[in-house]
């Protein structure tokens, strides 16, 4: 094993503090070198590097879903409820309570708001019952953030994230936390790649929720809509979507997680109201129904849908939902300046 090397693994098993063998490699090459500045590429054998320690206690945050050293991205279109459930993976990581199917730990939590004001953040800890909390801790910026270029702002977060001991940090929204073009390959590449030496460094998840942009009709929920450039969802471990499909009901679509252990491909029902906010839906394990019997049961919770809504929340194509209103028995009347059919069953069908 190098030199270097060496001296960072006996300085990481000497260590009482949770910190990553990266820390100590990285504090070691300045040493030897006199300069933190000067980059020295060292190599391990693989013997060697799985020599190297884990760190102790358990990585996981939120089981597999949110991980320390990770990124997890959001995506979800506006007003569907991705801020209301980043809110809500802040309060199990920092209460230790329960979300979907994990138990936080109990750890402290950074939010990083780049776009509301006082007003409306007040609002929404107080929603997720986090207005009572010392374990979080909220960096308000709302004209947005310079982490790409303003050495002030850079030096002032990092600094922050050395300090906190932070489990968890969530940035919101990741196109107001640099001013380069959203949609520029190098700018994401370059942002990214910031962040990710931060949550290698201080292990902490980094959760950052996205903005979707309106799917093409009839389109399939998926992660091309997520807005900004693929660089964003490249390097994350895990990467979900929220879709509203009905009041009360969303679906969580699994895109990405490379571990595996998320089951990739699947979209998990999930009820919600404001006093419990997201859950599973207890039926989700239950037979799927034929496409008619959705569509029915849709149509009975939530009369009045439009076909391209109806299409989003059965995942069906155009032709099988067009066949399957036919066999519920639905009428359509047309509403709004453009005439658009809205749906709903015929007092006979929903009898």
């Amino acid at each position: 094993m190098s030199t270097a090397a060496g001296e960072a693994l006996r300085a990481y098993e000497g260590a009482k503090q949770r910190e990553s063998f990266a820390v100590h490699l990285t504090a070691a090459r300045a040493a030897r070198n006199g300069s933190a500045g000067d980059r020295v590429l060292e190599v391990l054998t693989a013997r060697e590097l799985c020599a190297v320690p884990d760190p102790p206690g358990s990585e996981e945050l939120l089981g597999p879903l949110l991980m320390r050293g990770n990124r997890l991205i959001l995506g979800g279109h506006t007003g569907e409820g991705k801020t209301t459930m980043a809110l809500a993976l802040v309060r199990a990581v920092a209460l230790g309570e329960t979300f979907l199917d994990w138990r936080g730990p109990g750890a402290r939590v950074l939010v990083i708001d780049a776009e509301q004001g006082l007003r409306t953040i007040k609002r929404r800890l107080r929603e997720a019952r986090l207005d009572d909390s010392e374990r979080v801790d909220y960096l308000r910026a709302p004209d947005g953030l310079s982490l790409d270029r303003d050495e002030g702002e850079i030096a002032a977060v990092e600094a922050q994230l050395a300090a906190g001991g932070y489990g968890l940090v969530l940035a919101d929204p990741l196109y107001k936390l640099h001013t380069g073009d959203s949609n520029s390959e190098r700018e994401a590449v370059d942002l990214m790649r910031r962040f990710d030496a931060w949550r290698e460094r201080h292990r902490f998840a980094l959760a950052l929720p996205v903005h979707c942009r309106k799917p093409p009709m009839g389109a399939k929920f998926s992660m091309h809509e997520f807005f900004g450039q693929s660089a964003y969802l490249r390097g994350a471990e895990v990467v979900v979507g929220l879709q509203r499909v009905r009041d009360g009901y969303s679906r969580l679509h699994f895109f990405k997680d490379r571990d595996g252990d998320l089951p990739i491909g699947a979209a998990w029902g999930l009820l919600f109201d404001r006093e419990r906010g997201f859950r599973r839906d207890p039926d989700d394990e239950k037979p799927r129904l034929n496409a008619a019997d959705q569509v029915r049961e849709l149509l009975e919770a939530q009369p009045g849908m439009s076909r391209e809504q109806i299409m989003a929340a059965t995942g069906y194509a155009e032709r099988t939902v067009r066949e399957a209103l036919r066999e519920a028995g639905a009428d359509a009347k047309r509403a709004g300046a453009q005439g658009e059919k809205l749906w709903s069953l015929d007092e006979e069908a929903a009898a």
